[in-house]
């Protein structure tokens, strides 16, 4: 139901989740924010899709972007909070605030604890986490929410992905 829309993914990586959501609608528009690494991942998995026309790469740091406010529909951050302290998301969340159209959305993809299935999964994903960043850390999708709620969203929904490795959720928000 959801047509016409400005999505913009921060950190997109290879933007299969910003993509896949522009792929059915010819009138969505996507902007990929990520460093030069991820935007060539990015531009694969884009020129594979044939979306190409509707797709703006933009080269620069997704935890301070200067896009203006109010520019977009929908944020959405795929598989980058784990990558970062509390504190950084709070940043991101204020910006994706920010950079939403009122009554827009935020969308989160990331990995989340709760599934029965991938526990042993997560929990290998956890000590990789922790071995190779600094600040990386699991956080728990009620803690995501607060701080959600914290810099103005409301309408928080949380669901498991019930696909293998089963550690991965999905967080929707709307700006207030």
């Amino acid at each position: 139901s959801r047509k016409s829309l400005r999505v913009l993914e921060l950190g997109s990586g290879s933007a299969v989740f910003g993509v896949t959501l522009i792929h059915r609608d010819p009138e969505s528009r996507l902007v990929l924010l990520d460093n030069a690494a991820g935007l060539n991942l990015a531009k694969t998995t884009v020129d594979s899709v044939g979306v190409e026309n509707r797709v703006e790469l933009v080269e620069g740091d997704y935890l301070e972007p200067d896009m203006g406010d109010d520019q977009f529909d929908m944020v959405l951050m795929s598989g980058i909070l784990h990558r970062h302290s509390m504190e950084t998301c709070q940043s991101l969340f204020k910006t994706a605030h920010q950079l939403l159209k009122r009554g827009s959305e935020m969308v989160v993809v990331d990995l989340f604890p709760g599934q029965e299935k991938g526990e042993l999964n997560y929990r290998v994903a956890e000590l990789e986490i922790r071995l190779r960043t600094s600040a990386g850390q699991l956080h728990d999708p009620a803690q995501v929410q607060h701080e959600m709620i914290m810099q103005g969203f409301d309408q928080i929904q949380y669901a498991h992905l019930p696909a293998a490795p089963y550690y991965w959720g999905l967080i929707l928000a709307t700006r207030d």
